[in-house]
């Protein structure tokens, strides 16, 4: 059985690559105070998803929120969504019916309906 060595440096366990020098490269651009892009730590801000990607899960996904906008602004359209979970839910801002395990239990779907036009 062979033992694995320690990964060290910046992002140990990526892959070396393009994805990755330009994350260490962009950190060492806006960290060193003397660079013209430097940026003060207060002002720092960096969400990295389990796949290294800047993606912000918290307090909610972008995907779903782009969601719901597009269930607000295509409900004129569809005036039926008012009383259709999960529509309603959105509509109504009440998420605890969206995060509840058994929501799609009954079948009900974010899936773009036929005429819904484009998400």
């Amino acid at each position: 059985m062979s033992q694995s060595k320690a990964q060290t440096g910046p992002l140990p366990s990526w892959n070396d690559g393009a994805a990755k020098k330009s994350i260490v490269e962009f950190v060492g651009r806006v960290t060193k105070k003397r660079c013209p892009d430097f940026v003060p730590p207060t002002d720092r801000i960096a969400v990295f998803d389990n796949d290294g990607t800047l993606w912000a899960e918290q307090p909610f996904y972008f995907q779903g929120l782009f969601v719901f906008d597009r269930v607000r602004v295509l409900t004129p359209q569809h005036p039926e969504w008012k009383d259709k979970q999960p529509f309603k839910a959105v509509l109504e801002n009440d998420m605890k019916p969206l995060a509840a395990p058994q929501a799609n239990s009954t079948g009900a779907s974010m899936k773009r309906p036929n005429g819904a036009g484009r998400w």
